[in-house]
């Protein structure tokens, strides 16, 4: 469905895409994961039609890029990092004019199944310059889902968005019918995990590698920052913990009912049964231990010393 082949992007003396290759199949969900300036943004908008590529070749549901750019952009939807959403008009008229300009059948039916599918019925006669900055996102995410198109292209789709709402657009995502071919790009690895089948790495505008979640979580390690919910004196549990060799520091977070309390802690080494054998013979509750999430940063070392 996504074909990319030695696809190259220069601006001037600027590499921003060197000699990128991979493919994405009919109904797949894949990610582009990289830090900024990686070149994700760079390849959406030459597979979306929107930036002409220096060299290489792309094909989308069958057809050329460069050659056939309005049958692409047909059967493409474009979540772009920053949506170009028009402040005075409504939402609901912002969207019909997006189903006009892509030609799509029965548009008044088409505009309201995007609206209840991300849950902006509420404010479809609202001016799009009054909405929040979240709910412009969900009108961005709306325009693109119109058609349907058989092709997803989204640029950070959940950035701007709080914890629950990130969850509702991965469900949204998983629960299309019927299911189009998703690519999107994302700096976070959890969300990638969590997201898509495949994962395209790409650094410095290079494909770095091409891995599972299930690979890419034996990348996670199972210290450094762990999550614990104790039930105990705020002071002493601190001080306890801080006591544990290995142990770099200990930072309490938000309490919770019954003194129940979150905390921290920064680790050297896996110390998972070291801490919670200390909280149960000082006779605390453990409700909780848990590593958190690997970010982009801890992992990208180590992949890229593997995929030399």
């Amino acid at each position: 469905m996504i074909v990319v082949d030695r696809l190259r992007k220069t601006y001037g003396a600027t590499t921003a895409l060197a000699e990128v290759s991979f493919e994405v199949q009919a109904g797949e969900i894949v990610g582009l994961l990289g830090p900024h300036g990686a070149g994700k943004t760079t390849l959406l908008r030459i597979l979306s039609g929107h930036t002409p590529a220096s060299g290489g070749r792309a094909l989308v549901a069958g057809h050329d890029v460069s050659t056939q750019p309005l049958a692409v952009r047909q059967r493409v939807g474009y979540l772009p990092a920053a949506v170009p959403l028009y402040a005075e008009m409504t939402v609901w008229d912002f969207l019909a004019f997006i189903a006009a300009a892509k030609g799509v059948p029965r548009r008044a039916a088409a505009v309201a199944e995007v609206l209840a599918t991300c849950g902006l019925q509420e404010v479809a006669r609202r001016r799009i310059g009054s909405l929040s900055l979240a709910q412009r996102r969900w009108v961005g995410l709306a325009q693109a889902l119109l058609g349907p198109p058989a092709v997803l292209l989204l640029d950070a789709p959940t950035a701007g968005l709080d914890p629950a709402q990130r969850t509702a657009v991965y469900r949204l995502l998983a629960a299309l019918t019927p299911r189009p071919t998703v690519l999107l790009s994302t700096t976070e690895l959890a969300e990638a995990c969590q997201l898509c089948q495949r994962i395209v790495i790409l650094h410095a505008g290079r494909l770095r590698a091409i891995e599972t979640p299930r690979r890419l979580r034996a990348y996670e390690q199972p210290y450094g920052l762990l999550a614990l919910e104790i039930e105990g004196p705020q002071a002493l549990v601190v001080y306890r913990l801080r006591q544990i060799d290995g142990v770099i520091d200990v930072e309490p977070g938000e309490s919770g009912t019954a003194g129940v309390r979150r905390y921290t802690v920064l680790t050297d080494r896996d110390l998972r049964a070291a801490l919670a054998q200390a909280v149960v013979q000082c006779g605390w509750h453990l409700r909780e231990l848990r590593p958190l999430s690997s970010t982009l940063a801890d992992v990208l070392p180590q992949l890229m010393a593997d995929h030399a």
